[in-house]
């Protein structure tokens, strides 16, 4: 995953705000002061903000859709195996939720019933969903030749493929593709462009933009920039915004104001203002090693995916609830994606307690069956740059492989989980710096279940020192 810096907001309450003290949620018993900095004050709320509390979807490995509302949490669309993996998700003005796979698109209605709008096996993801009605959705292919797409409320249609973005380079690669100001903006290698209609064409970046990998909407307006800087457009004018750089990618945006970022270095993800004067705000951190992926609600709140759970955070970097993996039903694997309908639930769930496994196994070479014993080992929620478990508040287990290479880890959480093997050097059958090692399974999707041993996660045989390129099976 690329290392992204994120940067967010502090914001104000306001009397239509949801409130930021949930009703028995998550696993935190009294909120904590706010973060020490600086306060910076959001604008009002646009007109036409959403007014209405929606559901969280937490898209889960191996489980599928989890939805969040009203104090409970239920698995709204199931996804067994890597499904999961391959879909990306975005909500609707009604608080539906649109999920598109490779070749499939389908829309999770408030009700729990789930219309399909398009099957077609073998076919693109439709990826960047921006959907501003039932019959008003973009978003672009995720094939090599990418196309602009649309959906009327009756079919998909081809708008403009990647060949009519004409310019410098001939192999043309997409940033991103937003919809603001009654019209399509796509960000491209060969620059920015406007479509309205039939109507396409380039537009000029401001000065000292030398690019736009970031596009996003603050109010259906549009914000263009990269690490140069980022700029609100405003009419046909480019007002540059006071972000605080730092390296970073832009992650989040909320219509109420807010920008945020994650930290590189900690759980942590940094506020600011979207029209701030560059105050940021770092949050409190989150249980966990890294953050994995996030989103801002309309009420402000981010809703932070670490290696080990789900958390809330108020817009002033208040830790406002937070879900260990395995303390919600279906939090139990690797969080994927997440959306947020609306300002959010505004009843969070309470946590429960999580199961924990015994975890066995035996590790043996591809090269000649051999057992490695002996073998010092790790288990642990995270995998740190040095190829060893993540430092901060990730799971990290020891254990040590018996003459036969068999391993037991106890008190093992649920969430996905990595095995970290180094063999020995000089083993021949590991000799090559071209060899895979070590494992990542999640118990409650990679388990053999053991009628004997109830609670125990077998994951048999792990062959270690795998060749960098598989053979081809045997004909």
């Amino acid at each position: 995953m690329r290392a992204l810096v994120l940067m967010c907001l502090v914001a104000c309450r306001s009397a239509s705000q949801v409130p930021e003290t949930p009703q028995g949620g998550g696993e935190r018993a009294a909120p904590a002061a706010a973060p020490a900095g600086c306060q910076i004050s959001l604008p009002p709320p646009p007109a036409g903000a959403p007014a209405t509390v929606g559901p969280a979807y937490v898209l889960v490995d191996g489980v599928g859709v989890l939805r969040i509302a009203d104090g409970s949490v239920t698995t709204a669309v199931a996804m067994p195996g890597t499904l999961a993996q391959s879909t990306v998700m975005a909500t609707g003005p009604k608080g539906e939720l649109w999920l598109s796979d490779w070749g499939n698109v389908r829309v999770l209605e408030p009700d729990g019933a789930i219309r399909a709008l398009r099957s077609e096996r073998g076919g693109p993801r439709y990826e960047g969903l921006v959907v501003r009605s039932a019959s008003d959705v973009w978003a672009v292919t995720g094939d090599i030749d990418w196309a602009v797409v649309h959906h009327d409320g009756a079919r998909w249609t081809a708008v403009r493929g990647r060949e009519q973005f004409k310019g410098k380079y001939e192999d043309i690669k997409l940033n991103r593709m937003v919809v603001a100001d009654g019209a399509v903006w796509v960000s491209t290698w060969n620059g920015l462009w406007r479509g309205v209609g039939d109507d396409w064409r380039p537009i000029a970046l401001p000065d000292g933009l030398a690019s736009t990998g970031d596009l996003w909407v603050y109010r259906d307006q549009l914000i263009a920039g990269d690490h140069g800087g980022h700029y609100l457009r405003v009419g046909e004018q480019w007002r540059e915004l006071a972000w605080p750089l730092e390296g970073s990618v832009l992650r989040a945006l909320s219509d109420i104001g807010v920008v945020a970022m994650p930290d590189l270095d900690s759980p942590t993800i940094r506020l600011s203002a979207v029209e701030g004067g560059g105050c940021v705000v770092t949050s409190e951190a989150v249980r966990g090693s890294r953050i994995d992926e996030f989103t801002v609600d309309a009420a402000g709140r981010s809703w932070v995916a670490s290696d080990l759970g789900l958390a809330v955070l108020g817009s002033d970097g208040r830790l406002l609830a937070q879900w260990s993996s395995g303390s919600l039903p279906g939090l139990t694997g690797r969080i994927v994606a997440i959306a947020v309908a609306g300002r959010g639930p505004e009843r969070l769930p309470a946590a429960q307690v999580g199961r924990s496994w015994e975890v066995v196994g035996r590790l043996e070479t591809y090269k000649s069956g051999a057992p490695l014993a002996g073998l010092a080992i790790e288990l642990c929620s995270a995998r740190g740059r040095d190829g060893r478990c993540a430092g901060g508040t990730s799971v990290a287990l020891r254990a040590t492989t018996r003459a036969d290479g068999s391993f037991r880890f106890a008190g093992v959480p649920e969430g996905e989980m990595h095995i970290l093997v180094r063999p020995p050097e000089g083993l021949a059958d590991c000799d090559t710096p071209f060899t895979v090692v070590g494992h990542v399974f999640a118990p409650a999707r990679d388990c053999v279940a053991r009628p004997d041993r109830p609670g125990v996660c077998d994951l048999g045989v792990l062959t270690q020192c795998l060749p960098f390129e598989m053979p081809p099976p045997p004909y």
